[in-house]
């Protein structure tokens, strides 16, 4: 299935001072819902816009941690984004942004913001794969029948997609339908906003709400037919790095996936092709009621 005519489209169209979300952006629970991580990367590029500009262009600051509560479903409907500077030291900037559907706040995040310094450094963990030459596919489910994505091929319909999650390049290490394994590469082939770059840390935000969607590859399942059996919301977003990631190409291992009455805690590993960047957590609960 060719994806040649989705590639380059935007996120999120500004219109009429708010972000429209297009699609694209949709979450698996529904074609009127958002994914988390398209919510996640605009927290990412507010808290980054709230930046004294010399600190944002001269990357004098990185962002160090991303925490995000996703405590309301995020309709597919004009947001906004508010910002506050909660703490604006020399070495230290916290951001608080929250993210408002008609004025309601649905999504509510914040960025710790650190100063480059001169200090040792520690060899970094390689990647554990690369992802040149390993198997493309799109979607990070990958027992999803390809009917299920038809409508992918028309970015502009009104027609549910399937899920961001389901339309971002991917290539996993081992063979789809053959093996099921915990760690993927990702490339967001769309921008956040029209007409914007996305820098590397609104891309690595836009990825950060896969770990649901690779938690089910991680967890040692006391049973297996209890895989499928229940699907999972995620709370919340919970992200440390220690740098920004280089490249498109971003690595993903799910490294421990737990469960018990309901609640569910996924830790993910992050990579680019230098090594280990960042690490991160959230929060699932069972979806059934």
């Amino acid at each position: 299935m060719s994806h040649a005519t989705i590639d380059g489209s935007p996120l999120f169209v500004i219109k009429d001072a708010t972000l429209m979300p297009m699609p694209i952006a949709a979450s698996a629970w529904g074609a009127d819902v958002l994914h988390g991580g398209p919510v996640a990367a605009l927290v990412a590029r507010a808290a980054e816009q709230a930046l004294p500009p010399r600190d944002l262009t001269e990357q004098i600051f990185f962002a160090s941690r991303l925490t995000i509560d996703l405590f309301r479903a995020v309709p597919r409907s004009p947001l906004t984004t508010d910002v506050e500077l909660i703490r604006q030291g020399r070495r230290v900037i916290v951001a608080r942004v929250s993210v408002l559907a008609d004025g309601l706040e649905v999504t509510r995040g914040q960025v710790l913001f650190l100063r480059r310094t001169e200090g040792p450094s520690t060899k970094p963990i390689p990647a554990p794969t690369d992802p040149n030459g390993l198997k493309t596919e799109y979607g990070l489910d990958r027992g999803a029948p390809r009917e299920w994505l038809t409508s992918a091929n028309n970015p502009s319909s009104t027609t549910f997609t399937g899920g961001y999650h389901h339309l971002v390049k991917s290539r996993w290490p081992t063979i789809p339908g053959h093996e099921l394994g915990n760690s993927v590469w990702v490339d967001v082939q769309y921008p956040i906003v029209e007409n914007e770059v996305p820098t590397p840390f609104q891309r690595l935000a836009s990825v950060s709400d896969f770990g649901n969607a690779l938690a089910n590859y991680a967890a040692d399942w006391s049973e297996l037919d209890q895989q499928m059996d229940t699907s999972y919301i995620n709370t919340d977003i919970n992200v440390h790095l220690l740098r920004p990631p280089k490249g498109r190409w971003l690595g993903l291992v799910a490294d421990r996936s737990t469960l018990t009455e309901g609640v569910g805690l996924v830790e993910v590993s992050h990579f680019d092709r230098l090594g280990h960047y960042g690490h991160s957590s959230q929060a699932r609960l069972a979806n059934t009621q």
